[in-house]
């Protein structure tokens, strides 16, 4: 794909006209009326046109694909000139305008998931045939994203653009749009067909997002672990497509009463003696997955009871309420791997599984080093093989162990021990020594309770390494900005 600055060129301003379809819809009354505006004007008057703007060829003149605020401002201060760069079409003017943008890093996270979503609505009017796979592919190679991140942004950008707005102004965590595809949508296209005979995937994406944002969905994991038991039942989907139907025709009602209500149908079931799911038989006892899975519902409620007479005080309950509060600050920041690691550390301490927790928060935080390692994998390579070569430092007692010729992340992901990224980190400036030690605490703990050993851990204990992985790794503000500024 050819450099930002090819093709650039200085057209007279008159040349130029607006883009009808403009996917923004913003009128000239409102475009001028916001104080932005004004302060462009007089950039412009100072400065001229610094980005570019992208225009397509047409008879004599141009179309403008993107860049209606500074034209109108060039405009207004009689600007005779102006520069562009001129796309072959108009799916190319929109990649143009993508590159441009991150280039100048001049858009916000919202317009930047909106301009992927136009680039991909394009390449659908290309070719209405067009699949996933080819989209995710497409979608890589603008962005120079991960395959897990891609992935995520596909699913994102199948909502309308006001949720999409909301997920990226923290009023609907991102990880329920990527999460009502994969784990909502996906599963009615592929299990329950018949109910796209009454919904389209627009309309089910709309109906869930409004659930999530009125707080109906439970989390993300009520959606992965618990809702997929109705779509995995292969012997009852005529009565899980009522459920699901009238889940999804009341407004009101919440995703956790729907799944009550088919074990509650299961329980009838069994009750009256009928076998609830030959096809999961179990060969050995006769007994159902579904019915385990009853009787494991059955216990929760005094499973609940139970962890009420661990005798926690009020100030350890507090600790634990503090954990998912500061989850919920910086869940923004997290990709769809590191968010489920999160959730699922933060099931398990909540239940008091603090073996389970502190295995949990780790990977989240494993997971965020890995997620900046991927940006520059010969970086990582290259400041593993200078700590490889120091004498005297703290990084030797750990580096016998390093390896250094990584190609993809892959192989960092499987091969490189944890003490290696730590170290990286540390190496790099974005923990200090003492907090490097801190980690490398609890990392022996991490340890610990990966293998059959003695140890036993206690809410106090758990929850300072949750902070400290919170503080250190999920949100250490220099590596979070790196992390930004290299999407």
């Amino acid at each position: 794909m050819r450099a930002i600055s090819d093709n650039l060129k200085q057209v007279e301003t008159s040349k130029i006209e607006f883009d009808k379809d403009n996917p923004r819809r913003e009128s000239e009354a409102q475009i001028k009326s916001q104080p932005s505006f004004r302060n462009l004007v007089s950039s412009v008057r100072d400065d001229g046109i610094i980005v570019p703007l992208i225009v397509k060829a047409k008879d004599k003149g141009f179309v403008l694909i993107d860049g209606e605020r500074r034209l109108r401002a060039a405009i207004e201060v009689n600007l005779s000139k102006i520069p562009v760069l001129v796309a072959k079409d108009h799916i190319d003017g929109k990649i143009l305008a993508y590159k441009t943008h991150k280039l100048h890093e001049k858009w916000s996270t919202v317009a930047e998931t909106t301009s992927i979503k136009h680039i991909v609505d394009e390449l659908k009017k290309q070719d209405p045939d067009v699949t996933d796979t080819v989209l995710k592919k497409k979608i890589i190679e603008i962005t120079h994203e991960n395959n897990t991140k891609a992935g995520d942004m596909l699913e994102i950008i199948k909502f309308e653009d006001k949720y999409i707005e909301r997920a990226m102004t923290n009023d609907l965590s991102h990880s329920y749009l990527v999460q009502i595809g994969k784990s909502f949508i996906n599963k009615i296209k592929k299990e329950h067909p018949n109910i796209l005979k009454l919904y389209t995937e627009d309309q089910l994406r709309s109906i869930m997002a409004e659930k999530a944002l009125k707080g109906l969905l439970g989390n993300t994991r009520f959606l992965m672990d618990n809702f997929k038991e109705l779509f995995n039942d292969v012997s009852n989907k005529t009565e899980v497509e009522k459920i699901i139907i009238k889940f999804l025709n009341n407004k009101a009602r919440d995703i956790r009463s729907a799944h009550e209500e088919y074990l509650n149908y299961l329980t009838k079931l069994e009750k009256a003696g009928r076998n609830i799911n030959p096809k999961k038989e179990s060969k050995k006892s006769g007994v159902t997955k579904d019915s385990k899975n009853i009787s494991k519902n059955r216990s929760a409620k005094s499973e609940t009871n139970n962890q009420k007479r661990l005798g926690l005080t009020k100030k350890q309950q507090t600790l634990l309420s503090d954990v998912r509060t500061k989850y919920e600050v910086i869940a923004k920041t997290f990709s769809s791997d590191e968010e489920e690691y999160l959730l699922e550390a933060l099931h398990c301490l909540e239940e008091h599984c603090f073996k389970g927790a502190t295995l949990m928060i780790w990977a989240a935080g494993i997971s965020r080093i890995l997620a900046y390692i991927e940006k520059d994998i010969n970086d990582f390579n290259d400041k593993s093989k200078e700590m490889v070569a120091q004498k005297t430092s703290y990084y030797k007692h750990f580096s016998s162990q390093f390896r250094t010729e990584f190609k993809i992340i892959d192989e960092i992901r499987q091969n490189s021990r944890d003490m290696q990224l730590l170290c990286y980190i540390c190496y790099k400036g974005f923990i200090t020594e003492p907090s490097f030690k801190k980690l490398k605490g609890h990392y022996d703990k991490r340890n610990d309770c990966a293998h059959p050993t003695s140890i036993t851990l206690g809410v106090n204990e758990t929850v300072a390494i949750f902070e400290d992985v919170f503080e250190l790794i999920l949100d250490n503000k220099k590596l979070a900005t790196i992390i930004d500024k290299c999407k």
